[in-house]
């Protein structure tokens, strides 16, 4: 999958009128907290506390809608709606794919956060 195809930034721009400062603080916000906030993911699986897992996905979700990373939007939701113990090797594929797909993301906007402040 190339990076334009992990998520787009038009829903995010459209939302603050092209105001790219605006962009540009709100993606700082995303790569500084999206980090924990997978980390948990994974430790809610590890330990198997389903209602954790869904809670922390439920939190992620807005950020996958907002940059459109069309590739998780149904895999975030699966996990809000039917994590449980009868469902986890279903689950372990799905936050692993999340992780993945998060990761190379918050990468490409680290990057472009980086090429602004130049």
């Amino acid at each position: 999958m190339q990076q334009s195809d992990l998520y787009s930034l038009a829903s995010l721009r459209e939302l603050y009128l092209n105001n790219e400062d605006f962009v540009v603080k709100t993606i700082e916000v995303f790569v500084h907290q999206i980090g924990q906030d997978v980390l948990k993911l994974n430790e809610n699986l590890a330990a198997g506390d389903w209602k954790d897992l869904r809670s922390t996905a439920h939190k992620i979700k807005p950020n996958i809608d907002l940059l459109e990373m069309t590739s998780i939007k149904t895999d975030i939701r699966d996990i809000e709606k039917t994590a449980s113990k009868n469902t986890s090797d279903e689950m372990r594929m799905k936050v692993k794919k999340i992780t993945e797909t998060i990761n190379a993301v918050t990468s490409s906007l680290q990057e472009y956060l980086d090429n602004q402040k130049h």
